[in-house]
Formats: structure tokens, sequence, C-alpha cells
């Protein structure tokens, strides 16, 4: 590579870009030192970005790749959208099954309990203590009030 500078390169390398064959420019880029370099580059490079019948036929359609990167796009929304539903929906099959196996649990009883009808619930403290009841309570209300700032939490966060 050459040292020097000449003044009209930055002239040579716009009309080598434009692809309009200036003669004054081309015999100054064959004579100058630093344009023929210039001019042997944009050449190589030229040489370089032509791509051949076989390249040229391999290359994709560009629609079906915009079609599909909008596909994967919409697909990728979607999923970020219904995450915080389908984390509910799951914790929500998991508390009814818990559910389902406590009441499973307690009805049993009350429905082999030789008493009152079921208008009454006095039979009810018998079958399950006070304390488990206060316990039962204080649980209950702070599993609610965890489970809401989270759910908050999520559903606010910023992404």
């Amino acid at each position: 590579m050459n040292p020097g500078f000449c003044e009209r390169e930055s002239q040579v390398v716009a009309t080598i870009r434009s692809g309009v064959a200036d003669l004054e420019m081309l015999s100054h880029a064959r004579a100058c030192p630093t344009c023929s370099e210039v001019l042997l580059v944009s050449a190589f490079l030229s040489e370089c970005a032509v791509l051949s019948e076989p390249e040229c036929a391999s290359l994709p359609d560009p629609a079906l790749i915009w079609r599909k990167a909008q596909a994967l796009a919409r697909q990728k929304a979607l999923a970020k959208a219904t995450g915080p539903i389908r984390l509910i929906t799951s914790c929500a099959c998991l508390v009814a099954a818990f559910a389902t196996g406590w009441l499973a649990f307690v009805i049993r009883p009350l429905l082999s309990w030789p008493g009152p009808p079921l208008g009454s619930f006095g039979y009810v403290d018998r079958l399950w203590p006070g304390v488990l009841n206060e316990t039962a309570l204080v649980l209950g209300f702070s599993g609610t009030l965890i489970l809401l700032a989270l759910s908050s939490w999520y559903m606010l966060r910023a992404d």
C-alpha cells in the first residue's frame, strides 16, 4: 500500500460507486498510485460481490423469509402474553386438587355423623378442633396475601 495521499481519491471512489464511467477520473486513477490502489481494490471487491448462477438459484424467496420472521415474532409475542395465564391456570389446578382432597377429608366424616341436619353447624367444631381453626385461618390469610402480592408483582413488572 502506498503511503501517499491524493485529494481526488474521494471523487474516484464516488465515481466507482456510481457506476458511471468518467474517463477523466479513470485516467487519473490509472496514473495516480493512491487512486490506482482504490481502483484495484474496488475491482476486486466487485468481482467478489457477484454471485454465480448456482448461488443465485439457491437463495430463498425474500417474501418467504419475511413471512417466517413475522410468524416467529407473533409466536413469541403470544407466548409472552399468555405466560401469566398459563402460570395462574397451573396454580389454580394445583389449588383445586388440594381443595378436593381436603373436602373429601372433611365431608366424609360429616356424612356419617349421627347428629342434627346440615342446617346446624355446631357439629363442625367437634370435628375440627379450635386450635386448628386459628392456625388454618392464619395460614390461609397469609397464603392469600403472599399469592396476591406475587401475582401483582408478576403482572405489573416492566419487561
